[in-house]
């Protein structure tokens, strides 16, 4: 986020852009790719949703930053099951 706001990126805009890339290779990694892999892929869309929903959290998207945080429990659980 510190990041994404001196480079003056929107922070919701900039996971959005992460997350998009990420969820489009999650379901191949889960099924092809090795352990560390796919727990790297679910950490960084965990992590991303999560910023997403803190970004939406600022500007006042309290529903749609629900869904964020929601989204961001799933891929933890997913990637606890993993370790």
């Amino acid at each position: 986020d510190e990041l994404s706001a001196r480079a003056g990126a929107d922070p919701a805009r900039a996971a959005t852009d992460i997350i998009n890339a990420y969820e489009g290779t999650y379901d191949y990694a889960q099924a092809n790719a090795d352990q560390d892999t796919r727990a790297r892929v679910t950490s960084t869309l965990a992590e991303q949703y999560e910023r997403r929903a803190d970004a939406y959290t600022d500007e006042g998207r309290t529903a749609e930053a629900l869904d964020d945080y929601a989204k961001a429990d799933e891929y933890r659980a997913a990637l606890a099951e993993l370790q």
